[in-house]
């Protein structure tokens, strides 16, 4: 617990209202600088704190650093330290045995506290900024889905290199982090190991292997081979991590001269708003699952939901790497783009804190803002109520007590709320509904892949012309949507994570007819470390349409062209368990 007096004490009681970036830098530009400054001082005086202390952003950062334990891409925000294996075993890091985490899996279900896990996370944070910082108004957020970020990207105030506080120039503390000692993972993997000096990086930069390596001239050299790229296309890195970014949150092109909005993660995410339960808005498995027993019966585009995980996943990747959202960058390697190194960028705190408030959004619309309700939900990660009264260690709310979820349920009761920001609003453009029938991709699993990934379904349509995303794929191509999911390089030496390695993905099939449907040939291709993934092993999978096996297509290792999978040479009639 932290140990405050004077000014420190008196702000740390008050309560705190939570702004977007958007709006602090509105306020800088009419002039009222004091706002965002004291933000950046508030994240530099952590920054400078040793890392044996625990206010110091190297230790909080180190609480959602996977340290030889097991994250998933399947929990609300795949940060947190009460986050599970697909056996929802508990990770290394719980406050367990050794021998009990041996123990057979049982349903803990703890993807259900990792939301609480990560608001307290948060809360830790902003009590620590707050504290070194009495001035700092709180932690503010990334307004991910307003029309500024659609159209712009990432807020400038994260991005530049340089920020002037207190008369003086100095490295900004939201665009970077300086190591102060050397990282070391355990079992996740050396490619998350980084060397005391190392700066985190977004997207199009980062080598994993030459940072693991500790040899910073390494780095050095695959950052210059990076300049070298950017120099050669007339672009700054700022501007193709912003281009990354837009890309994730408005919709890929898929044929026509405008992005299709209904294919972007705000999009989904307005629609996630919507989710009657709480386990189908925060967690991928319970929302596939749905949405699968839905496809399997016939449904549509419009009776699918959503979940905030899959957001999550498709901005962390953007902004880090691995999305290929941006072609021509293989080796691109960020951070915030695995789910062990990932709160080590200063971004990622203020990307969890957009999630926390499209949680409290959710909250507030389905009239559960003093409690979170799981009892009773149906599906394979159902909660029992007494789970949401164990310890969210290592955050307390006492000398003698750990906080528990419910303690963290109400933002109200914790002294702090949200500035209304662009989730309060109606869309700017209406989302046009559909009908359409859904895509769902069965079989591919995240051991093909290195650690993080992104998957992009397509539609070859025989007779039809339009632009694919990459001009190697053809002219007959249409891309049918993507999304990410965020993991880390342990992921297939992981015991766990081995037994339900199997991701998922549905995508709606706006604008094709039955006729197209059933001539066509499906297929993923899919994206890491920026760039379309070399593959362990063929990327075999199955795609269906109405509980039907459809023609489909597999991607063999080394990447190049899909090749039709024989077994199926037209629509299968027989039912499916999609």
């Amino acid at each position: 617990m932290l140990a405050c007096f004077g000014d420190a004490a008196s702000a740390l009681k008050r309560p705190r209202v939570r702004e977007s970036l958007e709006v602090l830098q509105a306020k800088y530009e009419a002039g009222d600088t004091k706002p965002l400054v004291d933000v950046w001082r508030a994240f530099r005086a952590l920054q400078a704190l040793p890392p044996d202390d625990e206010d110091s952003f190297f230790a909080i950062g180190r609480l959602a650093f996977d340290d030889g334990s097991c994250r998933t891409s399947d929990v609300l925000f795949p940060g947190a330290r009460a986050a599970v294996c697909e056996t929802r075993l508990p990770c290394a890091r719980s406050t367990r045995s050794r021998r009990s985490r041996a123990a057979p899996s049982r349903p803990l279900a703890l993807r259900a506290l990792a939301a609480a896990w990560s608001r307290a996370l948060l809360l830790r944070l902003e009590d620590a900024l707050i504290s070194h910082t009495p001035e700092c108004a709180g932690l503010p957020f990334w307004d991910e889905t307003s029309s500024a970020s659609m159209r712009l990207g990432v807020p400038w105030c994260v991005t530049r290199a340089y920020v002037e506080i207190d008369g003086a120039a100095v490295p900004n503390p939201l665009a970077s982090f300086l190591l102060p000692r050397p990282l070391r993972a355990g079992t996740a993997g050396a490619v998350s190991s980084r060397p005391t000096g190392y700066s985190t990086v977004r997207f199009p930069y980062g080598d994993a292997v030459a940072a693991a390596s500790g040899d910073l001239a390494a780095s050095v050299e695959a950052e210059r081979t990076v300049v070298d790229e950017l120099r050669a296309r007339g672009v700054t890195s700022v501007e193709l991590l912003n281009q990354s970014v837009r890309v994730a949150l408005h919709g890929l092109r898929t044929g026509g001269s405008l992005p299709d909005e209904r294919l972007g993660s705000v999009a989904r995410l307005r629609a996630a708003l919507d989710a009657p339960t709480f386990l189908l808005f925060a967690h991928k498995a319970a929302a596939d699952e749905y949405n699968g027993a839905v496809a399997s019966a016939g449904g549509t585009a419009v009776e699918l939901v959503s979940s905030l995980s899959t957001h999550f996943s498709n901005v962390a990747l953007a902004a880090g790497g691995h999305s290929g959202m941006v072609p021509g960058f293989p080796r691109s390697h960020g951070e915030l783009s695995s789910a062990d190194t990932a709160s080590l960028d200063p971004l990622f705190f203020l990307h969890l804190a957009f999630c926390d408030y499209a949680l409290a959004t959710w909250q507030a619309r389905h009239g559960a803002t003093r409690s979170i309700e799981v009892e009773g939900e149906e599906g394979p990660l159902r909660v029992s109520a007494a789970r949401l009264n164990e310890p969210l260690a290592p955050f307390r709310r006492s000398a003698l007590a750990h906080l528990t979820s419910r303690d963290v349920a109400s933002i109200a009761l914790l002294r702090y709320s949200y500035a209304p920001a662009s989730l309060d609003l109606p869309p700017p453009v209406a989302m046009p509904g559909g009908n359409a029938p859904v895509l769902v991709v069965k079989g591919l699993s995240r051991h093909a892949f290195t650690t993080s990934f992104t998957v992009f379904a397509y539609a070859e349509l025989p007779g039809t012309f339009f632009s694919a995303v990459r001009g190697d794929m053809g002219q007959r191509v249409r891309l049918l949507g993507f999304e990410s999911v965020f993991s880390h390089p342990g992921a297939a030496r992981c015991a766990s994570c081995q037994r339900h390695a199997g991701v998922t993905f549905l995508f709606p099939l706006y604008g094709l007819t039955d006729k197209q449907v059933a001539k066509a040939v499906f297929f993923v291709r899919v994206a890491d470390s920026g760039e379309y993934a070399t593959l362990r092993t063929p990327l075999a999978y199955k795609c269906y349409v109405n509980g039907m096996e459809v023609r489909s297509a597999e991607q063999l290792p080394g990447g190049g062209a899909p090749v039709r999978r024989l077994s199926v040479r037209r629509p299968s009639m027989r039912a499916a368990n999609v």
